[in-house]
C-alpha cells in the first residue's frame, strides 16, 4: 500500500495510526471512568486534555473531521449533567472517532489500489 501513496498520504497513514493510539488511551480513560468511582473527575479530566491535543494532532496533520469530532469530544467531557448521561454521549463519540479513522483509513486505502 506505502508505495502507491504519496509522501502527504503516507504521512497521513502515520498521522491516522498515530491518532488511532491516541483514541485508544482516550477510550481506556473514559472506560476507566466509568468503572471507578474514586478518581473519576481526574480521569475525565485526562479525556478533556487528551481530546484537546489530538484535536491539534488531527488539525496539524490536515485531518479536519476527525479534529472536529476531537472537538466535539472535549466538549462533551465537560459538559455538567448526570454522570451516566455523560459517559454515553462521551462513548458516542468514541465511536464516531474510530468510525472516522477507519472511514479515512479506507479512502486512503481505496486511493492506493487505484494506482
Amino acid at each position: 500500500m506505502g508505495s502507491k501513496l504519496s509522501a502527504a498520504d503516507q504521512g497521513r497513514v502515520e498521522a491516522l495510526d498515530e491518532g488511532k493510539r491516541k483514541w485508544d488511551r482516550i477510550r481506556s480513560l473514559v472506560e476507566k471512568a466509568a468503572t471507578e468511582e474514586r478518581g473519576r473527575d481526574t480521569l475525565l479530566l485526562q479525556c478533556h486534555r487528551n481530546a484537546s491535543t489530538l484535536a491539534r494532532f488531527f488539525a496539524n496533520n490536515a485531518l479536519g473531521p476527525l479534529a472536529q469530532i476531537a472537538n466535539d469530544l472535549a466538549f462533551v467531557v465537560k459538559r455538567s449533567g448526570r454522570l451516566e448521561s455523560r459517559i454515553g454521549s462521551i462513548r458516542e463519540v468514541v465511536g464516531r472517532g474510530y468510525a472516522g479513522i477507519d472511514q479515512a483509513l479506507s479512502a486512503l486505502r481505496r486511493k492506493a489500489s487505484e494506482g
